[in-house]
């Protein structure tokens, strides 16, 4: 409850006795009503509802329609409409007319035509509010004017198409059970939230420079959604079980289809025109996911495998997929694809084939990342298909390749490989092709090397450890810089015309470098192998390296034209052993310790000393 104070009081007393001092006398004012009858104060019908009830006397018809509209404004139904034969239900012959089903049915009879059907020279037309259904033609006609908007109508069990429209918006609307396509607009329309289902053709049809957004289209015979022309937009649609493709593009450039989940149609994704873009689609369950032709920029979430790329795309994995028996899991046969695993595997299962493959020449510019990759019955990764002899641009990152039937990882020519993890394949680790690079990369317990490079590639500071042969193979003027060779049932580095830098080789059942013709074993570390380093052919160099705790040579050279300068042994069972014509700088014995530079010959710059 408000309570006025004392003070407050008083000032709205002195306030009423101001305004009556000088309102001044009050007159009355004249109490008797005027003479004569009473007019009503009621608006008229017209005025509170200024629209026009559909009826025979407001919108009398003729012999080919039930009802026609001939003027401009705004219409209603007051009940639900009966269709007669050989008549459409309401022809609209006016511009700027507005019709309200007001949640009433317009229904056909076998023998009627078009449920409402707009003349070409009436555009602006809307429509809203009820249901067409059972009309032998189309259920909603609006062919030619311009600006038709069409919202919260559902169109059901027309003879052919359920709603035409010329340059128009349908909203909200459902259209079951036509003799052909559902919904057609054509250019520049708008289709937003629409369910289309069981159509006798395509569910939605739309041309250039439309929308299509949010709309649902389901068990129709053609396809669900079909684009005519360009520049147009399917966003945020789903599209299932069509007997066509889920999405259609016919014809056009510059569409973009996005967003979208297609699932359980005879094709997912078909883009028979170039220039397009798909991106970011969930498409999955289809007889043939995607059949695109050449030429559109194609971005991909794949979510089930066997897949097969055709066509230059990004591919991004929704999540881990296993694959099936007698399958590859996916299959690349064009240049030009990014695979990113998104962090997620490829499974393989019992007789399935090959993860990723790409066999096919020409096969350029594949790049492969951030995943696994493992069970398969035979390769992990094989993307030997590079055309030979130019940069095939191959690209694996960060991936890791698990007890897969052959080897990890394989690639053809000039590729590059980085971060990457081979453990447990029966085959090599990671196997590359001519001029590539293998960067950081780990190779552990493969029944074949661990990693293995060939002509004129590197191998820099990577890890080969536990492997049933080599830890790294190479060959013709490969490489290996600063990486670490340990617990291999054979050597730890190997090949022919190899150069070993700065590298580490441990515990290696046979030698920690075993090299032959034109070798250079630079800097290295050997410790505790069979051999340190062991080089059997001609023109070999081996200098500045140390071998340790080897059991049976530190270092051991056999051929011609060899070069052994400024070695280092320590407790090596045989620390040098110089075969051939062998070119070596003096062998000091250091085994006594002591000062260095009292022990004769120490001092030469290409001296060899053992501990």
């Amino acid at each position: 409850m408000f309570v006025l104070s004392s003070r407050s009081r008083g000032d709205v007393l002195a306030g009423v006795c101001l305004l009556v001092m000088c309102a001044g006398p009050a007159s009355a004012g004249d109490l008797e009503p005027p003479a004569g009858p009473v007019g009503s104060t009621m608006k008229a019908l017209d005025v509170v509802e200024p629209r026009v009830a559909v009826g025979p006397d407001t919108t009398p018809g003729d012999a080919h329609h039930m009802y026609v509209i001939d003027r401009s404004g705004s219409y209603y139904l007051t009940a639900n409409i009966a269709g007669e034969p050989g008549k459409t239900g309401i022809k609209v012959l006016a511009p700027d007319v507005t019709l309200d089903l007001n949640g009433f049915t317009i229904r056909g009879t076998p023998a009627s035509d078009h449920g409402i059907e707009v003349d070409p020279d009436a555009p602006r037309f809307t429509c809203r509010n009820g249901i067409v259904a059972d009309w032998p033609l189309i259920g909603v006609m609006a062919e030619e004017p311009g600006d038709v908007h069409i919202e919260g109508v559902t169109v059901a069990s027309s003879g052919s198409m359920g709603m035409i429209v010329y340059n128009g918006i349908i909203r909200d609307c459902t259209v079951l059970g036509t003799g052909s396509d559902g919904i057609y607009a054509s250019y520049r329309s708008i289709i937003e939230d629409c369910h289309v289902r069981t159509a006798d053709g395509n569910g939605i049809r739309a041309g250039a420079d439309s929308i299509v957004r949010g709309c649902l289209t389901v068990r129709n015979t053609g396809s669900g959604i079909v684009i005519g022309g360009p520049h147009a937009t399917v966003r945020d649609c789903t599209t299932n079980r069509n007997d066509g493709a889920g999405i259609h593009i016919v014809g056009g450039v510059g569409s973009l289809v996005t967003a979208n989940t297609v699932c359980d149609n005879a094709v997912g994704l078909m883009f028979a025109a170039g220039g397009n873009t798909c991106r970011d689609n969930h498409v999955q369950d289809n007889a043939d996911n995607y059949d695109f032709v050449p030429g559109n920029s194609i971005a991909l979430r794949l979510s089930e495998i066997p897949e097969t790329i055709d066509w230059p795309a990004s591919v991004t994995l929704e999540g881990t997929l296993t694959g099936e028996s007698g399958e590859h899991g996916i299959d690349i046969r064009s240049g030009d694809v990014t695979l990113d695993l998104g962090g997620h595997t490829l499974v393989g299962v019992e007789g399935s084939l090959t993860g990723i493959v790409s066999t096919v020449e020409g096969a350029d510019g594949i790049a492969i990342r951030n995943g696994m990759v493992r069970d398969w019955g035979e390769a992990g990764i094989d993307i030997t298909g590079a055309s030979p002899g130019r940069n095939s641009d191959q690209h694996i990152d960060a991936v890791r390749a698990l007890r897969n039937g052959q080897s990890g990882i394989r690639t053809g020519f000039h590729a590059i490989v980085t971060g990457c993890v081979a453990v447990d394949n029966n085959g090599y680790g990671i196997g590359v092709g001519n001029t590539s690079v293998v960067e950081r990369c780990t190779a552990k317990g493969n029944g074949d090397y661990g990693i293995s490079i060939v002509e004129r590639s590197i191998a820099r500071t990577c890890v080969a450890e536990d492997n049933l042969t080599s830890g790294f193979s190479g060959y013709q003027s490969s490489t290996f810089i600063e990486c670490s060779a340990g617990g291999n049932a054979a050597h730890g580095f190997r090949g022919y015309r190899i150069n070993v830098l700065n590298c580490l080789a441990f515990a290696n059942a046979e030698s920690g470098i075993d090299m032959s013709d034109d070798c250079i074993a630079q800097n290295n570390r050997c410790i505790f192998n069979a051999n340190g380093i062991r080089a059997a052919g001609d023109g070999n160099v081996i200098e500045g390296n140390l071998v340790r705790g080897n059991t049976m040579f530190g270092i051991t050279v056999d051929g011609m034209d060899n070069i052994a300068t400024c070695n280092r042994s320590v407790n090596d069972a045989t620390a040098f052993q110089f075969l051939g014509d062998t070119v070596y700088g003096p062998i000091v014995n250091a085994a006594g310790g002591g000062d260095l530079s009292a022990i004769t010959g120490s001092d030469h710059p290409s001296a060899n000393i053992m501990k």
